[in-house]
């Protein structure tokens, strides 16, 4: 076998484990995309998006899928949420399945309203919400 031989074998079998790992990214991500599809609930979403983060602490999926999913379902969220963008409580409680604490929630409220996309009002009643379930500072 000449050299020549042997590098194009190096360079075949490098483009098919290449090859094969591109296709099972898109079977991770067509997967996933099924589950997103199926969540119809916020609750499902946030059960989605918590088991996310389990594997993520298990490092059972790669860093980079797993940030590509939570964003999706980050999103899903969000569109969700300003569906009911005249209701302070509700959009509060849609905005909480993506795991966060109320520092969260009240840069996402402050994100919104920023962005125009909820009115002052809801603004106004979602940070008097938050204050009331936020845990008291200590001094």
């Amino acid at each position: 076998m000449s050299t020549q031989e042997v590098s194009s074998d190096g360079k075949l079998a490098a483009s098919n484990e290449l090859r094969a790992e591109r296709q099972h990214e898109m079977r991770e991500r067509t997967i996933f995309g099924l589950a997103l599809a199926l969540a119809t609930e916020p609750s499902k979403l946030g059960q989605l998006r918590q088991m996310l983060m389990d594997l993520s602490k298990l490092q059972v999926l790669p860093e980079e899928f797993m940030t590509w999913a939570c964003e999706r379902v980050d999103e899903r969220l969000l569109a969700m949420a300003l569906e009911y963008a005249h209701d302070a409580e509700v959009l509060l409680q849609i905005l909480s399945f993506k795991g966060g604490r109320c520092a969260g929630l009240l840069r996402d409220i402050e994100d919104l309203y920023q962005q125009e996309k909820i009115s002052q009002r809801v603004y106004v009643t979602a940070k008097l919400l938050l204050r009331d379930f936020a845990p008291p500072k200590t001094e």
